[in-house]
Formats: C-alpha cells, sequence, structure tokens
C-alpha cells in the first residue's frame, strides 16, 4: 500500500475532486429531471463531492506520515 501511495502524484489527489464535480455537474445537465429532481441530484452531488474532497485530503495526509 505504501509504495503505491508514494506512486501517486500529490497533484493526483488534488484533481480528483475537481474532475469529479465538472463530470457529475455535466451529468445533471443532461438529463432530463424535472426542477426537484435536479435539486436533489444536485444535493448528493455535493455530498459525495464532500465525500471525496475528505477522502483526497486524508490520503495526503497519509503521505505525510509515511
Amino acid at each position: 500500500m505504501a509504495q503505491y501511495t508514494f506512486s501517486f502524484l500529490r497533484s493526483e489527489y488534488d484533481r480528483i475532486p475537481i474532475q469529479l464535480k465538472k463530470e457529475l455537474a455535466t451529468l445533471v445537465e443532461k438529463s432530463n429531471a424535472d426542477d426537484e429532481t435536479r435539486q436533489l441530484l444536485n444535493a448528493l452531488c455535493k455530498s459525495v463531492e464532500k465525500a471525496v474532497a475528505d477522502l483526497s485530503k486524508y490520503a495526503q495526509d497519509q503521505l505525510r506520515i509515511w
């Protein structure tokens, strides 16, 4: 696990939440959902984005510990 962590660039951890946010926004835009469903999807997407960002920060912290 440590070898894989070291081989993964720090900038990749920063890029993942940003890329996820862009992809989710594109999917919501292209969907045929009504306004209420879009609001629900946006709230869900924000929760997922926050979780991924938190995991990314945790992974960066692990790089410092190793």
